[in-house]
């Protein structure tokens, strides 16, 4: 899982990465991954889940039908537990290079559980997100959310449009405003109404950076606990956006070393690595490295890939 460490203005917001085919009508390798980004709990909301059944292009200007990007069910993701995490719903999926109107969302079930200790759920969900808050409550009402099961709840674009270019990898920003989205009481209390206020803030192409990381002669990765063997997946690269203080990880495959980045917006961006890596336990364990990175800053551009690569030379554990 890639983590963006951000903080996001009011309650979440979506990235799609859309790969676009080239001009002579094949597919470029790339992918296209969903992210949720949560700062808070919204107004009256204490948790709040959707289960996606699909999400889709729609309104290409030459006319064409729908372009899906997801097709779910997802099962229950809770919003409020991921906060600056990453979690990727689709991967590879190749669109026709185009322009597309609207980013639409089918949402099969959602459910809530307010400030006051009350669940909402949308009819016909069926077994309940398994969480101990939950357990041994009672649906309080009903959660209603109009359109999301037919035609999508629709997310418009800046400008009126996203631009897919023919090789390219295209990153939308959706914010969607919890407060008002969830917020909304109908009546009595036994009825919610979900409103979602969708709008894409923001649409950029984007990179990637990847490489390998790999030990120097003689350094080998030390146990760290008791018995425990270490490797180099337990190594995190780092990309930080240049003046900024937020950072991409990736991991690391365990076998051959490599990682991936992707997608990130075009620009610089600061190289590093994780110092040292915390293992809870009693006692808990601290593994150190020390590494050196073969360039820094290095220039993130529109479809390009970027190659660092990262040389352990040092990996020391320590009781805590």
């Amino acid at each position: 899982m890639r983590t963006r460490l951000l903080t996001a203005t009011l309650a979440f917001a979506l990235v799609v990465g859309i790969s676009g085919c080239s001009d002579d009508g094949t597919s470029p390798d790339g992918t296209a991954s969903v992210t949720v980004l949560l700062t808070d709990a919204p107004g009256d909301v204490s948790k709040a889940w959707v289960d996606l059944s699909e999400i889709y292009l729609q309104g290409a200007a030459d006319g064409g039908g729908p372009v899906t990007l997801v097709t779910g069910p997802t099962d229950w993701i809770e919003l409020t537990e991921l906060a600056g995490q990453t979690l990727v719903l689709a991967e590879a999926a190749d669109v026709p290079a185009g322009t597309y109107g609207q980013l639409r969302f089918r949402v099969d079930r959602a459910a809530l559980l307010t400030t006051d200790g009350l669940l909402y759920a949308t009819p016909d969900a069926g077994e309940l997100p398994p969480d101990p808050e939950l357990d041994g409550l009672e649906l309080a009402g009903t959660l209603h959310c109009p359109s999301c099961g037919q035609s999508g709840l629709k997310a418009n674009m800046p400008g009126g449009a996203l631009q897919a270019p023919g090789g390219g990898e295209v990153i939308a920003v959706l914010d969607l405003d919890v407060a008002q989205s969830y917020g909304h009481q109908a009546g009595a209390a036994a009825r919610w109404v979900m409103h979602p206020v969708m709008n894409v803030t923001d649409l950029g192409l984007s990179g990637r950076i990847e490489g390998t990381v790999s030990l120097a002669d003689g350094v080998t990765i030390p146990e760290c606990g008791v018995g425990v063997p270490r490797d180099v997946s337990e190594f995190v690269p780092l990309a930080t956006p240049t003046g900024e203080t937020d950072a991409f990880s990736a991991e690391v495959d365990e076998v051959d070393g490599t990682y991936a980045l992707a997608p990130l917006p075009p620009g610089s961006y600061d190289m590093a690595y994780e110092e040292g890596i915390t293992f809870a336990g009693t006692p808990s364990y601290e593994l150190a490295f020390v590494a050196e990175v073969s360039t820094t800053p290095v220039d993130v551009t529109s479809g390009g890939t970027t190659t660092v690569d990262y040389t352990i030379t040092s990996a020391e554990c320590s009781e805590l």
